[in-house]
């Protein structure tokens, strides 16, 4: 159950401190060339955590929702849009991302910030979604499943994590990670290392689902990725895992 081969990651506290004023530009010139603008990446993980929660028997309508690794704050907007009943926690082991996190999205309603440090949440749930969007493949292999487990028992009987990383089995993922300044050093998880993983971490559930097929010059197309879910060779994927 090895991950995809990689150099150890850089301090993800030390390493983002650092880039949180150019962030979003880093961000913008990764994307550059995908016929999609950042936003779309940062709006279509939440809105495929309401997709899945909203087909559950019964759905699940959460009531609080952590970000677990929110940098600057580009998801929480989204958040609030697909979950307005949602009270949002967010935190980072990056102060500087937190500051700028609370300065961008000081008009967002019922968003708490804060920072992670010792490993220690700065908020004792219990959540009813964790989401982690990219955050993972900073992670050093040796943590993860730590991490893992501090994260499951935090969550709200009946709650789901929703975890979103990058696809190494899609070449031009590979290529776009390559060459962003951010993911230099990282180790990718695969999606079948992420289920043993979880279910190395005591998850009892673990579903997996695969994203971004559709290059922005067919974005009319968009409407066929819910059914390609199951194939393993989209930009990204997420796994839905329940304790």
């Amino acid at each position: 159950m090895d991950p995809v081969p990689g150099r150890n990651p850089q301090d993800p506290a030390a390493l983002f401190d650092s880039i949180a004023g150019e962030y979003e530009e880093i961000l913008e010139e990764t994307v550059r060339g995908t016929g999609f603008p950042p936003s779309y990446f940062q709006g279509y993980k939440p809105r495929e955590v309401r997709r899945f929660l909203g087909r559950l028997r019964p759905p699940l309508e959460p009531e609080t929702f952590l970000v677990f690794g929110c940098g600057p704050g580009l998801s929480e907007p989204w958040v609030r849009k697909y979950f307005p009943r949602a009270r949002i926690f967010a935190a980072d082991v990056s102060k500087e991302s937190v500051e700028a996190a609370r300065r961008r999205n000081r008009e967002v309603e019922r968003v708490e910030y804060g920072v992670i440090e010792k490993g220690v949440l700065p908020f004792p749930g219990p959540f009813d979604v964790v989401f982690a969007a990219n955050v993972f493949h900073h992670v050093a292999p040796g943590a993860r499943r730590g991490i893992l487990e501090l994260l499951r028992g935090t969550l709200s009987p009946g709650g789901y994590l929703f975890l979103f990383e990058h696809n190494p089995w899609n070449p031009l993922t590979r290529k776009a990670v390559a060459r962003c300044p951010m993911d230099e050093g990282v180790s990718l998880l695969s999606p079948r290392y992420t289920k043993a993983l979880l279910k190395e971490a005591g998850f009892s559930q673990v579903r997996i689902r695969f994203t971004l097929f559709v290059p922005g010059a067919l974005r009319f197309l968009l409407f066929l990725e819910p059914c390609l879910s199951r194939f393993p060779l989209g930009g990204q994927y997420f796994a839905a895992a329940a304790p």
